[in-house]
C-alpha cells in the first residue's frame, strides 16, 4: 500500500540545489536581508487574495478588483502571476517565490510597491534581480506537511548562521502556492478571510496549465494524469475529467490534506476561525465548491451540468486520492499506471 503522503513526498528528479549552495544562500539571507517574521500576526480580521496562475485566473480579474475595492483585501501573488497581475493593472501587495532554479528570475519584473517574500533557497540570479527592492526572507522546511526539519540542513549550522536573529521557517507543501497559502494563514500572517484565485491545479479544455505563457527556459511537466470528482449527494462521479501533471496533482492532494489538518486545529481551539473562498474553476476550485467554499453558490450545479469533451476516454478503476484525514473525500484518480504506484484508501 502506498499512502498519499508517500506519493507526494517522492522526488522525481535530482535536487535543483546542492547543500553548499543552500548553506551559502541561507547565510547570505541572515547577513543581508530582513526576515518575513516581521509580518507574523499582523493581519488578523483582514482579507487576502492569494493568486496562483491557473488558467481560470483570466476570467476572475474583475472579481479580484472588486474584492480589493470592497474588502480592502491584500494580494499575495505567486510566481509569474505577479507580472500577469501588473500587466492587467493590478499591483499585488506581496509576491512569494520558492523554487531554487534559475528560471524563477523570469517570473518577476520587480515593482517598487510590492513586498517580496522570498525563500532563502532561491537562485542567486533572483537575488540580483530584486536588489534594491523591498525583500523579506523565509526558510523552506522539508516539504512533508508538519515537518520541523530543513531539507539537507544541519540544524546546528543553521543556528550558527542565525546568530540569535528571528527568522520565519515555512513547511506546507510542494509548490510556491502551498507555501504562500501557509504564510497567509495563522500562525503566520494570520489573515481571517482567504480568497483563492488561480488555484485550478489542472489544465483547461485547451490543455493550458497557466493563464499566461512561461519563458522558454521554464521546464513544464507535460505528463498528464486524469482525475474526476465525486458528487457527495449522489456518490457518483461528476462529468468533468481533469487533466493535471505531477506537481499540480500533488498540490491538489496537499490542499485536501491542509484543509483537514487546519479544520482539526480550528475545532480544537488551537487556531482561530478562518474562512476560505475559492474563485474560478478547475480541479481544486471545483473540489472546494463541493465543500461549500466557492464564492459562486451555483457552482456545483454548473459542475453537474458540465459537458465533458473527454467523456469517451476509457478509464481505470477509480481509486480515492485521500488518506484518512478527510472522511468526506471527493477526489479520485482515473490513472494508476507507473511511474506512480496505485494509491489505496480505506474509503471504499
Amino acid at each position: 500500500m502506498t499512502s498519499l503522503r508517500d506519493l507526494t513526498n517522492n522526488t522525481r528528479s535530482k535536487s535543483a540545489i546542492t547543500p553548499k549552495q543552500r548553506y551559502d544562500r541561507i547565510k547570505h539571507c541572515f547577513d543581508t536581508k530582513p526576515s518575513a517574521e516581521v509580518f507574523v500576526n499582523k493581519f488578523g480580521g483582514r482579507t487576502v487574495a492569494i493568486v496562483g496562475g491557473g488558467p481560470s485566473l483570466g476570467g476572475c480579474l474583475d472579481e479580484l478588483r472588486s474584492l480589493v475595492k470592497n474588502s480592502s483585501a491584500s494580494i499575495i501573488a505567486i510566481n509569474k502571476s505577479h507580472d500577469y497581475l501588473i500587466e492587467n493593472g493590478i499591483i499585488p501587495d506581496f509576491c512569494v517565490l520558492l523554487d531554487p532554479r534559475e528560471w524563477v528570475k523570469t517570473y518577476v519584473t520587480p515593482h517598487k510597491d510590492v513586498k517580496y517574500l522570498i525563500a532563502s533557497q532561491v537562485n542567486n540570479a533572483v537575488w540580483e534581480k530584486l536588489e534594491g527592492y523591498d525583500v523579506y526572507t523565509w526558510h523552506a522546511l522539508a516539504h512533508n506537511h508538519g515537518s520541523k526539519v530543513f531539507r539537507n540542513i544541519d540544524p546546528e549550522k543553521f543556528k550558527k548562521f542565525a546568530k540569535g536573529k528571528k527568522y520565519l521557517s515555512i513547511g506546507g507543501g510542494v509548490t510556491a502556492g502551498l507555501r504562500a497559502w501557509t504564510i497567509a494563514c495563522y500562525p503566520y500572517m494570520g489573515f481571517s478571510y482567504i480568497h483563492l484565485f488561480g488555484f485550478d491545479s489542472s489544465a483547461d479544455d485547451s490543455s493550458n496549465l497557466y493563464a499566461y505563457q512561461k519563458d522558454s527556459s521554464v521546464v513544464i511537466d507535460k505528463q498528464y494524469f486524469r482525475l474526476r470528482l465525486v458528487d457527495p449527494t449522489t456518490d457518483k462521479e461528476l462529468p468533468r475529467t481533469y487533466s493535471t501533471n505531477f506537481n499540480m496533482r500533488s498540490q491538489a492532494a496537499n490542499i485536501e490534506q491542509f484543509f483537514g489538518e487546519y479544520a482539526q486545529r480550528v475545532l480544537s481551539g488551537q487556531f482561530p476561525a478562518t474562512s476560505f473562498y475559492f474563485h474560478g474553476h478547475g480541479l481544486v476550485p471545483d473540489w472546494g465548491a463541493l465543500k461549500g467554499c466557492h464564492v459562486d453558490p451555483d457552482h456545483v450545479d454548473k459542475m453537474r451540468a458540465y459537458i465533458d469533451p473527454h467523456k469517451t476516454v476509457q478509464k481505470e478503476q477509480p481509486i480515492f486520492v485521500s488518506d484518512n484525514l478527510d472522511v468526506n473525500n471527493n477526489m479520485i484518480f482515473l490513472d494508476s499506471k507507473p511511474p506512480f504506484m496505485a494509491i489505496e484508501s480505506s474509503h471504499h
